[in-house]
């Protein structure tokens, strides 16, 4: 009985390294703002997620800020727990002209209480202002990544340290209209190198425009996969109301065109210098998977 336990054990862990080391998504969720829509934000400045989105849009960033997600997960398995959760800081330096950031985030996946995925990543990068209209950033991930545990019969076990680099462009066109350019994982390191897992972090290149009214933004940007010559598209648009203080967002997200689609929507509530977003996702190419994010910043 043990050893069929344990085979069950490992299966909920098999999906999620395909889940997780899949070569679909570049850049690591921080916050529920840009999920709201599709994560398009190469263009467009959203706060703390520019540490792991474009870190060019860091050097817009006028006030210090400080940004807590949690976005719990689920997969449709039973007595499997996702714990997700991220932390942004952008803080703006004169002496440099420009901004640094620091993002931290971690995940734990357990299955009948043990822990078969344990994720850990550290993101230092700056953004710096070249002119009025013309910023650029660079951004370097640290991570720490576990799969298996000690109680499986199975050589399930693996792991890894390394490294990836994102390098990224923005420019103001005019007062409203905006286009950014991000490399991502141009420098990067194979996860679980010495286990049953082989898969880097998947190079790409990003590219957006973004338009922004006191009333409206709308973000479009388009994804290039090197290793898998695929293209995603993401798209957005908020809507503010009441002066600014309450923002509705809503996405789309087409992974390979034809591949599956990543409906979202989200809403953001501005309370002095203390903001509140929440976003949900539907991942229909994951079999019709919901996600919830929940974030909030504080601007001093």
């Amino acid at each position: 009985m043990s050893t069929i336990k344990n085979i069950f054990k490992l299966v909920p862990c098999v999906i999620i390294v395909n889940l997780f080391a899949a070569p679909v998504e570049t850049q690591t969720e921080t916050d529920a703002r840009s999920r709201a829509i599709g994560n398009a934000n190469t263009a467009v400045h959203l706060g703390g997620t520019s540490v792991m989105g474009n870190p060019s849009q860091m050097a817009i960033a006028d006030s210090k800020s400080v940004t807590v997600t949690v976005f719990p997960r689920g997969l449709g398995i039973s007595e499997l727990n996702i714990l997700n959760g991220g932390l942004s800081f952008l803080l703006p330096v004169r002496q440099i002209g420009g901004t640094i950031g620091i993002g931290a985030i971690g995940s734990l996946i357990s299955s009948d209480g043990t822990a078969i995925y344990k994720d850990a990543q550290l993101a230092l990068g700056i953004g710096k202002s070249l002119g009025a209209p013309f910023q650029i950033g660079a951004v370097g991930l640290f991570q720490v990544r576990s799969v298996g545990d000690d109680t499986t019969s199975v050589e399930s076990d693996a792991g890894s340290i390394g490294g990836n680099l994102n390098v990224g462009a923005s420019y103001k066109i005019n007062h409203d209209l905006s286009v950014g350019l991000v490399g991502m994982n141009l420098i990067r390191s194979d996860y679980f190198p010495e286990g049953a897992v082989s898969e880097s972090a998947p190079m790409a290149l990003k590219a957006g425009v973004g338009f922004v009214k006191p009333q409206i933004l709308v973000a479009l940007d388009g994804e290039y996969l090197w290793d898998s010559r695929t293209i995603n598209v993401k798209m957005g648009s908020e809507l503010y109301l009441m002066m600014r203080k309450l923002r509705i967002g809503i996405g789309l997200e087409l992974h390979g065109l034809s591949q599956g689609l990543k409906p979202s929507l989200g809403f953001g509530y501005r309370v002095g210098p203390l903001i509140i977003d929440y976003a949900f996702s539907y991942s229909f190419n994951l079999g019709g998977v919901g996600e919830h994010i929940a974030s909030i910043s504080f601007m001093f």
